[in-house]
């Protein structure tokens, strides 16, 4: 059979188009105790989502955003891209995949040590400034509740020098992320934890178009890391079950 010229010369034009890459990658925010940009420590679901890519197969870059509401925007639309540490809510259940849940957090309210808690709705609502972390869920919900006292800062350790420092009454939001921003700070004391609103569940998730994450396999990493004890060892190192 004769090929035609022009049908020869475009599929030799087609062997040097490149293809859509399937390389993953995984965006992720500074957000101690679940994800460390820099320092001696990676953060416990960094260091899951590393150890899982591992058993994998896979080289996945850790992508740290310039913001944390903008990666998840992110995420949103890009192919292949793991997204975390993300908690699984109402509002975003449809805009990503689910891939693995980690733990489930309890959020609460936490005031200065020598400050009483704030231990029922009347008086978180009327505390003068609550803080709360960009991009976090609590914004949403604290302000569907009706609070109109919220201060949203960017970051866990600005939330957490503004409750020591008096900048802020009361921090709502896990308690294993102020719990070790309190520590990783080195600031006196202890938080004292009040009214728990919610627990919510912790998890590694994907973009919607995934053409090149196994969630299967991915899973299936996760479960050995649960069988052979490194899960446990990875959460005992900050402080968590």
């Amino acid at each position: 059979m004769i090929r035609r010229p022009a049908a020869l010369f475009a599929s030799v034009i087609a062997a040097f188009v490149p293809s859509p890459s399937l390389a993953v990658e995984a965006f992720t925010s500074n957000i101690p105790p679940f994800s460390i940009e820099t320092g001696a420590r990676a953060g416990f679901v960094r260091e899951i989502v590393v150890e899982m890519a591992k058993r994998v197969g896979a080289d996945v870059p850790i992508v740290f955003g310039k913001s944390w509401p903008q990666s998840q925007e992110d995420a949103k639309t890009r192919v292949d891209t793991i997204i975390f540490p993300l908690a699984r809510t109402g509002s975003r259940e449809a805009q990503y995949q689910w891939i693995q849940k980690i733990l489930d957090m309890d959020v609460a309210f936490a005031t200065a040590p020598g400050k009483p808690a704030a231990g029922d709705e009347a008086t978180t609502r009327a505390l003068a400034r609550v803080g709360v972390r960009d991009g976090s869920p609590m914004v949403k919900e604290l302000k569907d509740r009706g609070y109109a006292n919220l201060v949203v800062l960017k970051t866990s350790a600005e939330n957490v020098r503004a409750l020591y420092e008096g900048k802020i009454d009361a921090w709502y939001a896990p308690a294993p992320e102020i719990a070790f921003n309190w520590v990783e700070q080195k600031l006196p004391g202890s938080p004292v934890f009040g009214l728990k609103l919610q627990t919510v569940p912790l998890y590694i998730a994907a973009s919607r178009n995934t053409p090149g994450i196994d969630f299967e396999k991915w899973r299936k990493a996760y479960a050995t890391i649960e069988q052979d004890g490194t899960r446990t060892r990875i959460l005992a190192t900050y402080g968590l079950k």
